[in-house]
């Protein structure tokens, strides 16, 4: 029976793939390749590629990345992403991010966070930073968290783009508003130092607390700071200040 149900849907598929349908192409062309028909199942994925199919195009930039194949090619696999990119693939806005990097080893947030920790640093925007900010700019429009949080980063720390601190909060409060924990960090830093929206001291805690229960050790440590010194009208509290101590990991021994 369930020969009869799998020869049903390669059947029905092979209808609607000459019917024009691009996904039955490629899966199809799965198919075929799970039962051991190469010949079959590469007519298949061209088929696929040439009706712009998104995971084909993706496979197929994976193939010309691969230096080991004869096909390898930087500029094939960039048409490949950026047709891939313009029907809202996420992975493949990232990967031509990636790519945009050349021969650099350090992306732009790195290169943001290094610069911030270096007195009197440079930040003119290499045109490789630029390119892959871009890239993640448009990731994080079309909802990838990670992405949020590094254009955030790059704003807040003003490389590769002008410093905007409003377009930080506002894209960490998007990405900690799709459920991102890393980003309620540093939310809460914009609260607690009325950066890119009003101070806001009791929103920074609460933020701060939710996401150390969570366990963010960044925001374990600033509430020891907040609790251990008093900040504004919240008092000190060593009880307190000692707790997120031991659970961010400082206070054991």
């Amino acid at each position: 029976m369930d020969m009869n149900i799998e020869k049903y849907t390669k059947e029905a598929l092979e209808k609607k793939a000459l019917d024009g349908d691009a996904d039955a192409m490629w899966q199809l062309s799965l198919l075929c390749q799970d039962e051991g028909d190469e010949d079959e199942s590469a007519n298949w994925f061209g088929k696929a590629l040439d009706a712009g199919q998104t995971d084909a195009l993706l496979y197929a930039a994976e193939l010309c990345l691969n230096k080991e194949l004869e096909v390898y090619s930087v500029d094939h696999a960039e048409m490949y992403l950026k047709q891939a990119a313009d029907q809202g693939s996420i992975k493949a806005m990232l990967q031509l991010g990636k790519l945009a990097l050349g021969d650099l080893e350090e992306g732009f947030m790195q290169a943001a966070i290094r610069l911030a920790q270096t007195e009197n640093a440079d930040k003119t925007p290499s045109p490789e930073h630029q390119k892959q900010f871009a890239w993640y700019s448009l990731a994080a429009e079309a909802g990838d968290i990670n992405a949020m949080y590094n254009v955030a980063v790059a704003y807040h720390l003003g490389y590769p783009v002008e410093e905007d601190q409003a377009q930080a909060f506002a894209r960490l409060k998007r990405a900690v508003d799709s459920g991102d924990l890393v980003s309620m960090y540093l939310l809460a830093y914009l609260y607690e130092n009325g950066l890119g929206t009003e101070r806001d001291i009791d929103k920074a805690v609460e933020i701060y607390t939710e996401s150390g229960e969570k366990g963010v050790r960044g925001s374990l440590l600033r509430l020891y700071g907040i609790y251990h010194e008093g900040l504004c009208h919240i008092e000190p509290d060593q009880e307190k200040a000692l707790r997120y101590l031991w659970m961010s990991g400082e206070g054991h021994t």
